[in-house]
């Protein structure tokens, strides 16, 4: 994690360019993991997070997904999910924060990007449907990076998106409503180097 957040700090983008490369891995969960918390910490950097806020999120970022290897078999079939298979798999933030508690003492910053990562600032999350400031910033931060990294990776139900092109940033900005409009704004004109109100504008 250390070695992550130096690289992240020499604003290079070498690493950022490197996240669309996984589809068929067979431990794609942990590359899953890997490449969240590297979107994660250049939102954090962009957004001027200290050395020890990176920390925090960078490990909530990179475990955020612990809870799905109690739902892998169900992940596994490679195929879209039966609704009662996407209930238990909804279950993985509270299996992630089980994880957590038996492993002691966890940041509180931590824990609650293991629980409202899916909480979505509409209220169209879950598990709780958590609202706007009731879901923490970190939460939030990893859960839009979550969302970009699962857009440019392929799913039983579609095909991936190309990273950093225009259908891809127009599906995020067409869901706007479900993330933090700040960290929505930092994240899309870094990552296309143009202003928000453009990239509006085109998707509109």
């Amino acid at each position: 994690l250390i070695l992550l957040i130096d690289f992240v700090s020499k604003d290079e983008g070498s690493l950022l360019k490197s996240i669309d490369r996984y589809d068929d891995l067979e431990d794609y969960l942990v590359v899953h993991g890997v490449n969240v918390c590297i979107l994660a910490l250049e939102i954090g950097r962009w957004m001027s997070y200290n050395r020890e806020a990176m920390l925090d999120l960078g490990m909530g970022a990179f475990l955020h997904d612990i809870g799905m290897l109690r739902v892998k078999n169900i992940l596994d079939n490679r195929r879209q999910l039966y609704a009662a298979e996407y209930e238990e798999v909804k279950e993985h933030v509270n299996y992630g924060a089980d994880t957590l508690k038996n492993l002691g003492q966890i940041d509180n910053k931590i824990s609650a990007i293991m629980s409202q990562h899916h909480e979505r600032r509409d209220g169209s999350g879950y598990l709780n449907g958590l609202r706007a400031q009731d879901i923490d910033e970190y939460a939030q931060l990893v859960g839009l990076a979550d969302v970009y990294e699962a857009l440019i990776h392929s799913r039983p139900h579609r095909n991936k998106y190309v990273p950093f092109e225009y259908e891809t940033i127009k599906e995020l900005i067409s869901n706007r409503d479900m993330f933090d409009p700040y960290i929505l704004k930092v994240f899309l004109e870094r990552i296309t180097r143009h202003p928000a109100y453009m990239l509006w504008l085109a998707t509109s």
